[in-house]
């Protein structure tokens, strides 16, 4: 089934069976071997919906235990759950750890991605898999750059992901056409919008959400100050007492 999935370019598959191999391997050595495609796989994996993920799948018997709803789901799963298990390769377990994680980290990771792509098994020789790893850290920074700016200049956001201009709008292009993220281009004013337009009710929920946390904030804030003032006047007390004794 890995030979059929490689060949739908499905790598979320693939990886999927290598979980599989992992978990009915029982010499250290093959298991090890698995457990390292597994994680590779899932590192260049393609962005899909679940229930895409879940179409493709149906002609394979899939142990219930190596299931993960998609790309992202699996990164943080296995980093998790095979913690332990991952400290033998520790420069896959790094990278998955920085995929997990919400910073930019293509620059912070290129020394491992092309030491793993002239050295795994899985990627030298695979020019095509080489290039889905890089740009899959290309498109874990646009994720992260979306989450902090409504918008931002196609230039500075090109400057924070490491790219050319013309990649990062392609690598947007990608994106939104696979529904990874939502994005549109100004392209008079240079902008890039990653802020979905909101209706008026929308707009009135999302003020009354930020209303509740403010007043929930100043509810906590309120709380901390009164016990402040309480553990201070019992002090106060007491030192009076003493003196007084």
């Amino acid at each position: 089934m890995r030979h059929y999935y490689t060949q739908r370019k499905s790598y979320f598959n693939v990886a999927r069976c290598w979980y599989e191999t992992y978990l009915t391997e029982t010499e250290e050595g093959a298991k090890l071997a698995a457990l390292s495609s597994m994680a590779v796989h899932y590192l260049i994996a393609e962005h899909a919906t679940p229930k895409a993920l879940e179409d493709l799948a149906e002609c394979t018997a899939f142990s219930p235990a190596t299931y993960f709803a998609e790309r992202n789901a699996a990164i943080q799963g296995i980093t998790t759950k095979l913690q332990k298990q991952l400290e033998d390769i520790p420069q896959l377990q790094y990278l998955l750890q920085r995929f997990t994680s919400i910073e930019l980290i293509r620059e912070k990771v290129a020394r491992e991605v092309e030491t793993l792509c002239a050295n795994h098994p899985q990627l030298a020789g695979h020019d095509d898999r080489q290039l889905l790893l890089r740009s899959r850290c290309s498109e874990h920074d646009l994720l992260v750059v979306s989450r902090f700016y409504l918008r931002l200049r196609l230039d500075r956001l090109a400057q924070l992901v490491g790219l050319t201009p013309e990649h990062t709008e392609e690598f947007l292009m990608m994106m939104v056409a696979s529904k990874t993220l939502y994005a549109k281009m100004d392209r008079v004013d240079g902008l890039v919008v990653f802020e979905a337009k909101k209706n008026a009710t929308e707009v009135i929920n999302g003020w009354n959400e930020a209303v509740e946390r403010s007043v929930a904030l100043l509810d906590k804030a309120s709380h901390l100050i009164v016990k402040e003032r309480m553990l201070h006047n019992i002090s106060a007390a007491r030192a009076q007492q003493a003196v007084t004794l």
